[in-house]
C-alpha cells in the first residue's frame, strides 16, 4: 500500500492492545495531539505506542507530535442556543443583564476582529456576523440557528497571530518532545516559511541532536500564499482542512487541496490530507458515501498519507475506522494501477 495511514491516539485508543489492533489494520504513523490534553498525557501515549511497537515486533511504525498552537476560544461553560437573526454579544468583560452572549479575553481575538468580521464557531457549526465593535465588545448577528457549545474555538477569516507566535507558544512542548524522540513534528498555524526557520533555531538551541521531520500544517490563507517557500523549508505539509476551510472559501477547497498535493509531489515532499475524512465512523459502521470518495480522491491525487482524527481518538471502534480507510485505499490503488 503506497498511501500511509495516520491515526490519532486518544481515550478510545491509548491502551496497548488497542494500539496493536490499529497496527494490525494498517496504521503506520501514530499522531499524538497536544492541543487539548496535558503534556504528561501525551508522553504516556507516546510510551504506550513505542512499547507496543517493541512487543509486537512491527516495523516501519512512526510517531508524530502535533502541536495545538494558539487557539481563540469562547469562554461559556454551558451550551448556548441561538436563533438566526438574533443578537449575540461577545465581550472581554462580564455580560450584564439578560443579553445573550459570552466572554472572550484572548487578546488575539481583539487584535484581529473588525467591525464587519465573520466569526465561525467550531468547524463552522455556528456563524456570527459582527455589526458593531468597540474596544471590548462585539455585537453580532446570528446567521444560523443551533447551539454554541462550551469553549468552542473561534475563527476570524484572515486572522494572524504575528510572526512566530504559535512556534513560541509550543516551544516548551517541542523541547519535551525532543527528549522522547518523535519522528515527526506538526507545526500548527504556520503562516510563512520564517515560522519553520524559527522552530529549527529553537530546536538547535535547546536540543541540538534532535532532527525530527517537520510537517507544516496548512490552516491559514497566508500559508497558502507562501506555500512554495513553506514546502521547500519543511519535510512536508498537512492539509488541515478544518481550519483552512474557514479561512478560505470552502468552495475552493477541492482545488486548493489538489494544488497543494501537486506542489509537494513536484518537490518530492510528504503530504498528509487530514480532517473529517471518515468522521461518520465515530458512531456508524458504514461511512458516508461522500467520505468514501474523499479518501479515494486523496489517493488519486497521490497524497502521501490520509489521517484519522476523532475517528480513532474518541470513536466507538477505532480499529474498524482504520480497516475502512485501508480498504478504500487498497481498492483505489488497485484500480489506479496500470
Amino acid at each position: 500500500m503506497r498511501t500511509r495511514i495516520v491515526a490519532t491516539i486518544g481515550p478510545a485508543s491509548e491502551k496497548q492492545e488497542q494500539i496493536k489492533d490499529l497496527i494490525k489494520e494498517g496504521v503506520s504513523i501514530f499522531r499524538i495531539s497536544y492541543s487539548i490534553e496535558k503534556p504528561d498525557i501525551g508522553e504516556q501515549r507516546f510510551h504506550a505506542v513505542k512499547e507496543t511497537i517493541v512487543h509486537s515486533g512491527a516495523e516501519g511504525i512512526e510517531t508524530l507530535q502535533d502541536f495545538g498552537g494558539i487557539k481563540i476560544r469562547l469562554e461559556n461553560q454551558e451550551p448556548i442556543k441561538v436563533t438566526k437573526g438574533e443578537r449575540f454579544i461577545i465581550s472581554a468583560k462580564e455580560i450584564a443583564g439578560e443579553e445573550k452572549g459570552t466572554t472572550v479575553t484572548n487578546h488575539y481575538f481583539w487584535s484581529n476582529v473588525r467591525s464587519d468580521s465573520m466569526l465561525y464557531i467550531g468547524d463552522g457549526q455556528a456563524a456570527l456576523q459582527v455589526r458593531e465593535l468597540s474596544d471590548d465588545t462585539a455585537i453580532t448577528d446570528v446567521l444560523f440557528s443551533g447551539s454554541i457549545g462550551p469553549r468552542k474555538g473561534v475563527t476570524i477569516p484572515g486572522m494572524s497571530f504575528g510572526f512566530g507566535a504559535n512556534i513560541k507558544a509550543d516551544a516548551e512542548l517541542a523541547v519535551a518532545g525532543a527528549k522522547l524522540g518523535y519522528d515527526y513534528v506538526a507545526l500548527s498555524f504556520v503562516e510563512r516559511a520564517e515560522d519553520i526557520k524559527l522552530f529549527k533555531d529553537i530546536i538547535a538551541q535547546h536540543a541540538p541532536d534532535y532532527a525530527p521531520r517537520i510537517i507544516a500544517k496548512i490552516e491559514t490563507a497566508s500559508a497558502v500564499e507562501d506555500i512554495d517557500a513553506i514546502v521547500k523549508e519543511s519535510y512536508g505539509i498537512m492539509i488541515a482542512r478544518g481550519d483552512l476551510a474557514l479561512q478560505e472559501d470552502y468552495a475552493d477547497m477541492p482545488q486548493i487541496q489538489n494544488d497543494l498535493i501537486q506542489k509537494c509531489r513536484k518537490e518530492g515532499k510528504f503530504v498528509i490530507v487530514a480532517t473529517q475524512m471518515l468522521e461518520s465512523l465515530m458512531h456508524s459502521y458504514i461511512p458516508f458515501r461522500a467520505e468514501i470518495n474523499d479518501v479515494a480522491d486523496a489517493v488519486r491525487e497521490c497524497a502521501s498519507a490520509t489521517m484519522l482524527s476523532g475517528e480513532t481518538a474518541v470513536g466507538d471502534d477505532p480499529a474498524h475506522a482504520v480497516e475502512v480507510m485501508r480498504r478504500i485505499i487498497e481498492k483505489t490503488e488497485a484500480w489506479l494501477a496500470p
